[in-house]
């Protein structure tokens, strides 16, 4: 017996969408969705079942690349208590509403963590990654300039700096140094 759909284990040489073709069931169906059961597994004979695994909503995020007038990145230390990457280097920003449009979702998220303004020049990278927790992100990372070096943390960042866009590059998040490069190919083309 097959025991996880407690009947008969299959024809040798009969694949599973042969058996679901026999009992009637489209297999292209079956082949799309994530998980099925048996209809018999059930007890109920004449009507399928059907399970989904319920996955993460995607949520997008944005980052500033934020440079200052002499040409210096601001990196913001996340708490150590933090959910995602305690303790660790980062640039300003964070995830999206929903529906929320990019550009005023980033100066949302610089303006909460810092307490300054920015303007967004132009987009710099997309890093397509799941988090820990089972979060999927797309992240666009903005190249942004500081009105402003005045900086006034939030609560979900214990320290900030100033550092050279090559230091940058050598700090946490593992993303950084290709934004670095992207950084550094943009103002090449400016000169």
């Amino acid at each position: 017996l097959n025991s996880k759909l407690n009947r008969p284990a299959p024809h040798p040489g009969r694949g599973p969408r042969d058996e679901f073709r026999a009992e009637g069931i489209d297999p292209e169906w079956t082949s799309r969705t994530p998980k099925y059961r048996a209809p018999e597994a059930y007890g109920q004979p004449s009507t399928m079942i059907c399970s989904t695994t319920m996955l993460p909503e995607p949520r997008n995020a944005v980052k500033a690349f934020m440079v200052n007038g002499e040409g210096w990145v601001l990196v913001i230390r996340r708490r150590p208590n933090d959910v995602h990457r305690p303790g660790q280097w980062d640039l300003p920003g964070g995830r999206l509403e929903v529906g929320e449009d990019p550009y005023e979702g980033l100066r949302r998220e610089v303006r909460e963590e810092t307490g300054m303004t920015v303007d967004i020049e132009v987009p710099l990278d997309v890093h397509y990654f799941t988090r820990a927790d089972g979060q999927v992100i797309t992240m666009i990372i903005f190249l942004c300039r500081a009105r402003a070096a005045d900086v006034r943390l939030s609560e979900e960042h214990t320290e900030h700096e100033w550092v050279d866009v090559r230091e940058a590059a050598q700090r946490q998040p593992h993303w950084l140094p290709r934004v670095v490069e992207r950084y550094e190919r943009w103002t090449s083309v400016l000169r």
